[in-house]
């Protein structure tokens, strides 16, 4: 049986490592407390594995980069790569108070759009962190690239990371060497 010390201390333990904050941990110890005596070792049991699977989750994590430093290393690539051609960004995320966001749509904002193009290749990137499962695309970026492919005629790709976005631009630039080959 665990008293309620060993019980208060490796709980607060556990918890935090699951960034609990320290309001809610108190009142989760607190609701421990009462609990049977008979019943605090499987409690713990329980906290400590969620606190191990959210710890592995956030390594994971760690590991995959951003989608923000993905979209700089294409960009560099590309820039380097590519010098007489413009990639473009496009400022579309990010919080904006209600007057900002209103004047920014009077001045062009457009819910969805990708965040590169270049528009010499007729080519819109979407990028996303290099795991399909870490990513999401929301129904206004699914819109515009119906919008780019069916009313355009560009070519839309999703990039999940750099490689993959850097190796649908060489296809898209294989496949269309008459974009590139003109000036």
């Amino acid at each position: 049986m665990i008293s309620d010390d060993v019980l208060r201390q490796e709980l607060d333990v556990s918890l935090k490592s699951q960034k609990v904050k320290i309001k809610d941990r108190r009142e989760i110890i607190k609701l421990a407390l009462c609990e049977p005596l008979d019943y605090r070792d499987e409690l713990l049991e329980n906290e400590d594995r969620k606190a191990r699977r959210f710890v592995a989750k956030v390594k994971e994590e760690k590991r995959v980069p951003l989608e923000s430093v993905e979209q700089k290393q294409l960009v560099s690539w590309f820039r380097a790569t590519y010098p007489d051609k413009v990639i473009a960004m496009h400022r579309n995320d990010g919080y904006r108070k209600q007057g900002e966001k209103t004047e920014q749509i009077l001045l062009g904002l457009h819910k969805g759009i990708s965040d590169l193009s270049v528009l010499h290749l007729h080519l819109w990137i979407e990028m996303k962190r290099c795991k399909p499962k870490d990513s999401e695309w929301s129904e206004h970026q699914q819109i515009f690239k119906r919008y780019v492919e069916d009313q355009c005629g560009d070519t839309y790709i999703i990039g999940y990371g750099f490689e993959d976005a850097k190796n649908k631009i060489l296809q898209h630039i294989e496949n269309n060497d008459k974009i590139v080959s003109n000036k």
